[in-house]
């Protein structure tokens, strides 16, 4: 029999859960299906590919979503000319490799649906997210979704609590699909785990996942008497949100028993070292790391809502659970997983039993198969004149877009700001070498106390560098920073901004705009870093 030709798309570059739902399957199934997939940039993904000889192509496109309140026409028309231009250039790839239908794996772009309806091929939309509810996020262009959402062959739902919201939200007929795991990577002898009582939360470090929560508990736990614990955060994440989170962990003394280890690929020999695993998520879609959990025979304390609490059961039954959100409550809870040790083993037994019938990747690899040919075999001429009627609105619209405007361009900031940042950070490191800081340069200039405006790589290097030294920073500035946690002092643009020695701008796109803005606010100096950094080099070579 011919083999099935499917073009994947993925979002996700990095080792994450969607993606390794997705190699555990085109992985294990290369003689039934001969897959294709598409990235949007290069990446961790590359590696893998390459070894396992599954042929790929890089072709820019982007995710149609952000944080709640930020859509707007532009954003919606930028976003659709981007993923439409690529959906045109998926065109040669699509005839080139035969392609005969497309797998989007995840809900979060509309690049595939796109090329399904140019082409003329089946479509399927995998949906592993809560946008709105696991990211506070929401699709861009809400009312474009449910065009494309009424135009996909078939949905499938990663988890009974996705399958309900998309369902009742879109009116389509969705198909719960349990993510195949490749259970002999991570199931261990729940008999040889080792009694210790550490506790590891894996994920990206957001807001939404629930670091904080777990730091807090843990400063609760650790300040109770109860026996000694680490908590191992393991992830990258929100640059501002981590130093926020270290920032914290400072500030309260928790550098003994709060440890980021940042992005690891594999938690293997971590998860040897903990008894425990935390799922703290606000609303996990699944939550694949929960399920490797109980395969490794790592005790779950999860939150009680979405995938995390379909997965533990009723509480004690496959792990605990604690009321989301409520950190004093995660303590008690985490206080009685760990007093608990006579049920623990039950709790264990009955979840690794429960991970390996319910994630079975050959299970999960048969249905996907037979999915698979049903929508091949069944296109009916209504349907396809459904499509084809919104391929004619999509293309009147992408052709408008293009004559009239040439705002979907990226700018060239938006290029280039990574570089620029590596540009300034690689001076810095320099003048660290040439055994020069920072605040040496800013007494020798009269200045003692400043405001940093920016936060981001540079400005949280910044502040690290300054803090607890002779140069006082005495608040910060940062639109996209929250901080309800009163952690650090965040003054607004909006306020009178106190009084300092100077304003220290961090942000690397338009320095002359920002200080202008800042010097109609106040008479203080304003200062870039990259000016600083020039202080640096003149003093190291003599000019000052």
């Amino acid at each position: 029999m011919d083999k099935i030709r499917v073009m994947y798309i993925t979002v996700g570059v990095r080792m994450g859960g969607a993606v390794q739902s997705l190699l555990d399957m085109v992985t294990a199934n290369q003689d039934i299906i001969e897959p294709t997939i598409i990235m949007p940039m290069n990446g961790p993904l590359e590696d893998y590919l390459h070894k396992h000889d599954i042929r790929y192509f890089i072709v820019p496109f982007e995710a149609g979503y952000g944080k709640q309140g930020t859509d707007s026409k532009k954003k919606q028309d930028d976003n659709f000319v981007n993923n439409y231009s690529a959906a045109l250039q998926l065109q040669h790839i699509i005839v080139d490799r035969n392609i005969q239908l497309i797998h989007t794996n995840t809900s979060v772009t509309n690049v595939g649906a796109f090329a399904a309806l140019l082409s003329d091929i089946p479509h399927i939309w995998h949906v592993r997210e809560f946008v709105k509810e696991g990211l506070g996020c929401e699709f861009w262009d809400a009312e474009l979704k449910k065009k494309l959402f009424s135009c996909t062959e078939k949905y499938i739902a990663i988890s009974e609590s996705i399958r309900q919201k998309y369902s009742r939200e879109y009116e389509i007929k969705m198909e719960k699909l349990y993510n195949g795991i490749g259970i002999d990577r991570f199931i261990e002898d729940i008999n040889e785990k080792e009694e210790n009582c550490n506790f590891l939360l894996a994920g990206d470090i957001i807001p939404e996942k629930g670091q904080f929560d777990a730091i807090k508990a843990m400063e609760l736990l650790s300040g109770s008497g109860e026996r000694s614990s680490n908590l191992y955060l393991v992830g990258a994440g929100d640059y501002k949100y981590i130093w926020l989170l270290k920032q914290y962990v400072k500030k309260h003394n928790l550098q003994e028993a709060v440890h980021f280890l940042g992005y690891r690929e594999s938690l293997k020999n971590l998860r040897k070292k903990c008894r425990f695993s935390i799922t703290a998520s606000k609303m996990e879609a699944l939550g694949r790391v929960t399920v490797e959990a109980m395969l490794a025979g790592n005790i779950v304390v999860g939150a009680d809502a979405g995938g995390t609490a379909e997965i533990i059961g009723d509480d004690l039954s496959r792990g605990y659970l604690y009321r989301q959100g409520d950190y004093k409550d995660l303590a008690r809870v985490m206080a009685l997983a760990l007093n608990n040790v006579d049920h623990n083993k039950t709790i264990l037994d009955r979840a690794q039993k429960y991970a390996v019938e319910n994630f079975n990747p050959q299970k999960y690899i048969l249905r996907m198969v037979e999915i698979y040919r049903e929508v091949l075999s069944d296109r009916s001429d209504a349907w396809n004149i459904k499509k084809k009627r919104l391929l004619s609105e999509l293309e009147e619209r992408y052709t408008g877009l293009c004559a009239g405007s040439k705002s979907s361009d990226v700018t060239g900031y938006r290029k280039n700001k990574m570089p620029a940042v590596f540009r300034e950070a690689q001076r810095w490191l320099t003048m660290k070498q040439a055994g020069l800081s920072i605040e040496d340069v800013l007494i020798k200039k009269g200045i003692g106390s400043i405001a940093i405006y920016g936060m981001g790589y540079l400005g949280c290097s910044l502040y690290d560098e300054l803090e607890s030294g002779r140069v006082r920073i005495e608040y910060i500035m940062d639109k996209g920073m929250e901080d309800t946690a009163g952690i650090i002092r965040l003054v607004s643009m909006e306020e009178e901004l106190p009084e300092v020695d100077a304003v220290v701008v961090t942000v690397l796109s338009e320095i002359q705009n920002l200080c202008e803005q800042l010097r109609n606010k106040c008479s203080y100096r304003i200062v870039s870093i990259v000016e600083i950094l020039d202080w640096c080099e003149d003093f190291i070579i003599g000019l000052e």
